[in-house]
């Protein structure tokens, strides 16, 4: 059985964010460096919230026997903190989108140094095969919170919102958010400090990511809004 390790887990974050501070840190403005690693903090956090927390939570509500009027009003609890996370990633997925442009430009502009000094590692190799182990762990289980589709779990009122298409929004978001933090952003570990190109592809790679995740969670909040009321009363 999976254990709940929220320190754990934050810690060994702080050390993926590390490796990303530790190679940005000399290359852009210290505000934007600051911002993407707060922001990219929030979004892992956020993450966990939804789909180790509050999607798992919809999926007990529905299949649980009690009184009709106590499900409903537990489901418009839960289907609330869905839709007040999603207005939470929204923002701060454009946020990261306008960051990463910010330190893709200021990449662009640095002179090729290929005598440039290596970053001091932030950590020995154990350390960090501990900390990929770790965070692909709980990624890994955000994908057993999203097992449970949209379109069963609400199969009642299929005909009333369009649940195929939250489903594969929910499942695109899921997506990027696994590319993201299990391959993208690991990979400025092996980074040397003169690995200007590399980095640029990295962090295209993470505008494209951010604004994939943009595009769903904005298709999300219109229709969630709209069970959200339906489950009101």
């Amino acid at each position: 059985m999976e254990k709940d390790q929220p320190i754990a887990v934050l810690d060994e974050l702080n050390c993926l964010l590390d490796h990303i501070h530790t190679y940005l840190h000399d290359k852009a403005r210290a505000s934007d460096v600051q911002l993407l690693i707060i922001s990219l903090r929030q979004l892992f956090e956020i993450s966990d919230d939804l789909f180790r927390h509050i999607l798992p939570g919809l999926h007990t509500t529905t299949i649980a026997t009690m009184h009709e009027q106590l499900i409903r009003k537990r489901l418009w609890l839960q289907i609330h903190d869905l839709l007040r996370a999603i207005e939470k990633l929204s923002p701060l997925c454009r946020l990261l989108s306008e960051v990463t442009l910010s330190l893709i430009i200021a990449l662009d502009e640095l002179p090729t140094n290929p005598y440039a000094n290596a970053p001091s590692p932030q950590s020995s190799p154990e350390a960090w095969q501990h900390t990929q182990r770790i965070l692909a762990e709980r990624i890994h289980s955000w994908r057993r919170g999203k097992r449970q589709s949209f379109s069963l779990l609400f199969a009642q009122q299929n005909a009333l919102f369009p649940l195929p298409m939250m489903d594969k929004a929910f499942s695109l978001l899921l997506e990027n958010l696994e590319i993201l933090f299990q391959e993208t952003l690991p990979t400025f570990s092996t980074l040397q400090s003169h690995d200007h190109e590399p980095a640029l592809m990295l962090l295209l790679d993470q505008l494209q990511r951010t604004d994939q995740a943009l595009i769903q969670s904005e298709l999300l909040l219109e229709p969630l809004e709209l069970l959200k009321k339906f489950y009101t009363s």
